[in-house]
């Protein structure tokens, strides 16, 4: 069978025009059939002659993506107009899908194919296609405009503190996940409690606004690099660059990760190793160069890594589940193993916190969260911030292998439904 992965992005363009003409004369086929055309299942039946196609050629697409194909023509395209666009968007996306890193890449590029051969068709209401098109393709929840959810950069560098301003004076430390949310927060307040502060995050855009920030706001420079924790080489550069420029490394603060919400059954192999990678591998990797540093010199350290409340699980967000609660208890494990070592490890467990990571889930049920606590709102990132300050100073000296939940109450009462209640679990009234 032709591998399309060792291609040529040219022989790709030009296979698919090969294949595209060929799927045009079997949709020409389908559409031409009595009745089919008039029912919308032209690009049901275009689509399985397309496939047969694609086999003679020994090109494969994954049975999961033409399930999804196969469905998009009774879901959205009962206009038969459609049908033929959807054929040629997915043959030229499943030629590109091997230079296409992401599912994300891919969600974009086949919206700009079905967007392309939708005006070539001269047919109105493409764009709303597109979209409905890509939910479907990715089995992902249709998102809301982005929110600004949270405290401003003015807010996280005035608000008052719990502690005074020279805590972490002469103190270094490092906060993966620093260029958004929790970790730009904890940034903040680390920096205006005297300690030089280092960041990471995968994009070098939003280091940059957060070391920009805390210079502009708050008068210190901050050390920043772009990077990925799934990476262990990249992970060792870092410490590596950390411990060669301020010669010692004091506190770890693990906030990088991230999820999406989807019912577990649908997970993909793809989406389920891409969280556990970051929130539990790349965690660990953290974990593991800095306490060796911190052994080779013969210093102590303290690690704070955010979690998340998992003690009643996790309902659309299982994955991430699975991976804090593996940190959770690798933290409480290390803790022993590493205390003659002078190492502190310890967690904390946010709730429902106001940050713009909120814009991953729908509108509706992001609003919701206010009802996932007894106190009946959102928490801040100061709150968090705080937090980990109050396990990573002295303040913490004896704690370690502990778990500090900050969640307005929701372990006790309340619940969670990132992707909107199931209607099975709706009550009357709610």
């Amino acid at each position: 069978m032709r591998s399309v992965a060792r291609s040529s992005p040219r022989a790709i363009a030009g296979g698919a025009t090969g294949v595209v003409r060929r799927a045009r004369f079997a949709a020409g086929r389908a559409g031409a059939r009595p009745g089919l055309a008039e029912r919308g299942a032209g690009g049901l039946a275009a689509a399985w002659l397309a496939r047969a196609r694609f086999a003679a050629l020994g090109l494969a697409l994954p049975r999961r993506d033409w399930v999804e194909v196969l469905r998009a023509p009774r879901a959205v395209l009962f206009d038969a107009a459609m049908s033929q666009p959807l054929l040629d968007a997915v043959v030229a996306s499943t030629l590109a899908r091997p230079y296409l890193k992401t599912n994300s890449q891919y969600c974009f590029f086949l919206r700009w194919a079905l967007l392309y051969y939708a005006s070539l068709t001269r047919t109105t209401g493409g764009a709303g296609v597109c979209t409905r098109i890509e939910n479907i393709m990715t089995n992902r929840v249709p998102l809301d405009p982005p929110k600004q959810w949270g405290l401003t950069e003015t807010e996280l560098a005035t608000r008052p503190l719990a502690y005074r301003d020279d805590l972490l004076s002469g103190q270094v430390c490092l906060v993966s996940g620093g260029g958004s949310g929790i970790g730009r927060a904890t940034a903040y307040v680390l920096a205006r409690l005297g300690a030089e502060v280092v960041v990471c995050s995968r994009s070098a855009e939003k280091l940059a606004a957060t070391a920009a920030g805390i210079e502009r706001h708050v008068g210190r420079r901050v050390m920043t690099r772009a990077m990925t924790i799934r990476d262990p080489e990249q992970v060792e550069r870092l410490f590596a660059d950390v411990w060669e420029r301020y010669g010692r490394l004091d506190v770890l603060v693990n906030s990088a990760g991230g999820q999406f919400p989807q019912a577990a059954i649908d997970f993909s192999v793809k989406g389920w190793n891409a969280v556990i990678d970051t929130n539990l591998n790349g965690t660990w990797y953290m974990m593991q160069h800095a306490a060796r540093h911190w052994r080779e010199h013969a210093r102590p350290g303290a690690i704070v890594n955010i979690v998340a409340v998992v003690n009643r699980g996790m309902p659309q967000v299982a994955h991430t589940a699975a991976a804090r609660a593996g940190v959770i208890y690798l933290s409480k494990s290390v803790a022993v193993e590493w205390a003659p070592l002078n190492i502190r490890v310890n967690c904390l467990a946010p709730g429902s916190i106001g940050t713009e990571g909120l814009n991953v889930y729908p509108r509706e049920a992001a609003e919701a969260f206010v009802f996932s606590n007894p106190m009946k709102r959102l928490g801040d990132v100061l709150d968090i911030a705080e937090g980990v300050v109050y396990l990573a100073s002295p303040t913490g000296k004896f704690i370690t292998g502990e778990v500090l939940t900050v969640d307005g109450g929701r372990q006790n009462w309340g619940e969670d439904w990132p992707a909107g209640i199931p209607e099975y679990f709706r009550v009357t009234g709610r």
